[in-house]
């Protein structure tokens, strides 16, 4: 190796370390807290809401959302917003309309982004009608205090956690997104993702149950429905279901553990190479 390369390679492996220096120093500085490194500034915006509603009705791209139940009674949605990317909120036919409003340039989407935005909304009352969100990268929090007639969840890549209880159909889409139900009545429930895992406990549908997945794994812990159809390609399917059914499997090259076929109702599950491992309660 000749004196100039040997010099190169000297002043390269200098550098780097001053950089990391330098990296460790700045990290020290806000405490090791990278979302103090967060070039856009940022404020946390209430908005209320004085008007009566039963529908809700959510279109956000980069928001976390997570409705929760308000502890005073009045209703509220809190939201980080920065300029030009802010939450427009209005009722229009009985129905709260949340709306992301983002004006940003392209420019502003250059510099350090670490903070997460957020959407809380705070409902005074436990009992809804349609509960309709339509998100791309935000994760979805609906928990067990609240009972809707119909929820519809479309989501991207954002991980959605679900537990309030849908005396109609539960729909629920995303494609990357990893999805978490539990103890949950619903008179239907429709699951679709390509690539996210979906992960169901006490997870009950009076008529139909139907999850569908390219890649992704299906799990079912205490289960249950009048009917039943599972359909992965390369995903495994596996859980528990808390009464007999009547089995129709169709794999191609998947391992296939189910009971015996009894009474009750029917239980359809087509993969391509997904394994397949079922066992009931009775």
């Amino acid at each position: 190796m000749n004196k100039v390369k040997k010099t190169a390679l000297l002043v390269a492996a200098v550098l780097i370390v001053a950089g990391l220096i330098l990296s460790i120093g700045a990290m020290s500085s806000v405490s090791f807290d990278v979302t103090r490194l967060d070039t856009t500034k940022i404020t946390t915006e209430t908005h209320e809401v004085k008007e009566d509603f039963q529908n809700i009705r959510i279109s956000t791209d980069v928001y976390d959302v997570q409705v929760l139940p308000s502890k005073d009674g009045q209703c509220k949605v809190v939201s980080t917003e920065e300029t030009n990317l802010r939450c427009s909120i209005s009722i229009e036919d009985d129905t709260l309309v949340i709306e992301q409003i983002d004006r940003r340039n392209w420019w502003k989407y250059i510099g350090f982004h670490w903070r997460q935005r957020e959407l809380r909304i705070y409902l005074p009352k436990t009992e809804y009608g349609e509960f309709t969100m339509d998100c791309v990268s935000g994760d979805v929090k609906l928990p067990e205090d609240f009972t809707f007639t119909e929820v519809s969840l479309s989501n991207t890549s954002g991980d959605m956690e679900i537990g309030a209880e849908v005396t109609g159909t539960l729909s629920v889409e995303t494609l990357s997104g990893d999805l978490e139900l539990h103890n949950i009545t619903a008179k239907n429930v429709d699951l679709q993702t390509v690539s996210g895992d979906m992960e169901c406990f006490r997870v009950i549908a009076q008529e139909q149950m139907q999850m569908e997945s390219t890649s992704g794994e299906i799990k079912l812990k205490q289960c249950d429905a009048d009917t039943l159809f599972f359909k992965t390609v390369s995903g495994d399917v596996e859980g528990t279901l808390l009464s007999g059914k009547v089995f129709d499997v169709d794999t191609v090259t998947g391992d296939v553990k189910v009971p015996t076929s009894g009474q009750g109702g029917m239980c359809q599950i087509e993969t391509i190479s997904g394994d397949v491992k079922i066992d009931t309660a009775n």
